[in-house]
């Protein structure tokens, strides 16, 4: 899918990008992105003025909600904020303030930095515990070479052991992890079979001190 952006007369468009949601700024939670997030800065304008963006959606956008990134008056600290909008069809029309919330550097400039996304409420999967994690050591195995003999040398690892669980009843739902929790990140299905107790799926995960280890229950 893709949209088209029409700003007011006279101001202009530079810098466009629609990606995933730039690293290091996390998403809001419980919300899908089916356009992704919309960057993009706005110049040409008068200082302080309101523009008017138009939105142009082709096809269907499943969406609830629009959330935009940046300071405001009342929090200086970038963060996300639904902001209001009004559609007719297949338009949807966003108002964005020189110096005001939804710039990204809340500077009346005569010019917007804007990054917005729409969003469509998912409903809430199954939780995720953490039942314990606990310090431990691995065992690694590796061999040198010593007169020209290979010889094994073993070294005692640091880790942390996990033990995590979720409701059996999460049908549909794996066990998965990433290093990296950047927009490019990928989520591997761990390997380690879970055990049933008490109607929850029990998994003791090992995890070096190479990197650390999120997790979460993914389709």
């Amino acid at each position: 899918m893709w949209i088209t952006l029409i700003g007011p007369t006279g101001a202009s468009f530079h810098d466009v990008l629609a990606d995933g949601s730039p690293d290091g700024i996390v998403p809001p939670s419980g919300y899908a992105f089916p356009l992704g997030f919309v960057n993009v800065t706005l110049n040409g304008l008068a200082q302080g003025a309101t523009a008017t963006v138009t939105s142009i959606l082709h096809g269907v956008v499943p969406f609830t909600a629009v959330f935009a990134y940046g300071p405001t008056v009342d929090d200086p600290q970038p963060h996300w904020s639904q902001i209001p909008f009004t559609q007719n069809g297949d338009e949807l029309q966003l108002a964005f303030t020189d110096g005001a919330a939804g710039d990204l550097d809340l500077a009346a400039n005569k010019a917007v930095t804007i990054l917005f996304a729409l969003a469509d409420a998912v409903p809430a999967g199954p939780s995720l515990s953490l039942l314990s994690a606990r310090l431990g050591t691995q065992e690694q195995v590796s061999f040198r070479n010593i007169g020209g003999a290979w010889v094994p040398h073993t070294n005692q690892l640091p880790v942390v052991i996990n033990t995590l669980a979720w409701p059996v009843s999460a049908s549909g739902y794996h066990l998965q992890f990433t290093d990296d929790l950047s927009s490019s990140s990928h989520w591997t299905t761990l390997p380690n079979p879970s055990i049933e107790i008490n109607n929850r799926h029990i998994v003791t995960n090992t995890v070096g001190n190479q990197a650390a280890r999120f997790n979460r229950l993914g389709p």
